[in-house]
């Protein structure tokens, strides 16, 4: 069978964070916000084995390719204390990593004038004034760009990270995001890049009523092409409450776009129960608006590409308009 795989790399990540100093701080502790919002926000499966492994009562086709097995993999339960509780693909596990990144960026550094910055990647956001930055930029194998903003009730942040292995490959990624603390209102886009591969994703939604009204999962193979894509409209919580998520794919594992609908606080036992083929048509309600939502594709913001386009290295992942006065948080100089 064909993998249709959400894969993107936490090695280098994972690296950022040994990299990274500590430090004074005058902002917004952002530690955990958007991790803590996502869990709010997009639907949590519970009761699922851990990583690599597969419960005896688990259906004959739970593998790759199967859209709830997939779905199961990117947004099962994560526990921080136990990092094998989730393979590298779960979204739980890259937003609580990236928190302590955006955190850092308001904990490590005094306030700077705004600046008005662009990701290096064209999600189709409104560009933010940021005011706090960080950035690691020493070793040219090894880039990272933090920035953070509070105001107000909404918490912005940008992370952008590159890094090149002694074998030539190349890594890198881009997740921004806003929350607003007194609405629940969280818009998050991710993208991952492992030497030509692609991983986008993107979640609207309240943390406060538990329905988001956008969620789109999206991979490309080395040429832009997409493996496999999802979009969804519902509810991740609530009793007697669903979501509905469209999927197609170009391995020919689906002969067609299928419809997949979820209980709310769905379990691993409830994704069990749904067939991995779907079904060609849905009474959901939410199926107006998920047929409303464009697949990822070359005619929006949300292409996922094979490279950033900005340069070569770590001036591919470098936000346009960077500040210049910045020290680099990895010399040793600095304070």
């Amino acid at each position: 069978m064909k993998k249709c795989f959400f894969v993107i790399l936490l090695i280098p990540i994972i690296l950022m964070i040994f990299s990274c100093d500590e430090g004074s701080s005058d902002g917004a502790d952002l530690s955990g916000l958007f991790y803590e919002a996502g869990l709010e926000t997009a639907p949590v499966v519970t009761d699922a084995a851990s990583a690599g492994t597969a419960r005896a009562d688990a259906p004959s086709d739970w593998n790759s390719g199967s859209v709830p097995f997939e779905f199961n993999e990117i947004f099962k339960e994560y526990d921080p204390a136990d990092e094998m509780s989730v393979g590298i693909n779960n979204l739980f596990k890259l937003l609580n990593m990236a928190d302590l990144f955006f955190g850092l960026a308001m904990e490590d550094s005094s306030a700077h004038d705004p600046v008005e910055l662009h990701s290096p990647f064209d999600f189709g956001r409104t560009a933010v004034a940021y005011d706090h930055f960080r950035e690691d930029i020493s070793d040219p194998d090894s880039v990272n760009y933090f920035a953070a903003k509070e105001e107000g009730e909404i918490q912005y942040g940008l992370l952008c990270y590159y890094r090149k292995s002694d074998s030539g490959k190349e890594n890198s990624g881009v997740i921004q995001a806003s929350f607003n603390d007194t609405t629940g209102a969280l818009d998050l886009d991710l993208l991952g890049l492992n030497d030509g591969d692609g991983l986008r994703i993107k979640i609207v939604g309240n943390a406060d009523t538990h329905e988001f009204t956008k969620l789109m999962v999206g991979r490309s193979s080395s040429g832009g092409k997409y493996s496999c894509w999802y979009t969804g409209v519902g509810y991740a919580k609530g009793d007697g409450k669903s979501f509905l998520l469209k999927a197609d794919d170009d391995n020919g594992l689906l002969a067609a776009p299928r419809y997949f609908e979820f209980p709310a606080d769905p379990t691993e036992s409830n994704l069990h129960a749904i067939s991995s083929e779907g079904t060609a048509d849905t009474s959901s309600t939410y199926r107006s608006a998920v047929d409303g939502l464009a697949y990822f594709d070359f005619t929006d913001h949300a292409v996922v590409p094979t490279s950033l386009g900005n340069g070569t290295g770590g001036d591919m992942i470098k936000p346009s308009n960077w500040p210049s006065d910045l020290e680099d948080a990895d010399d040793s100089s600095a304070e």
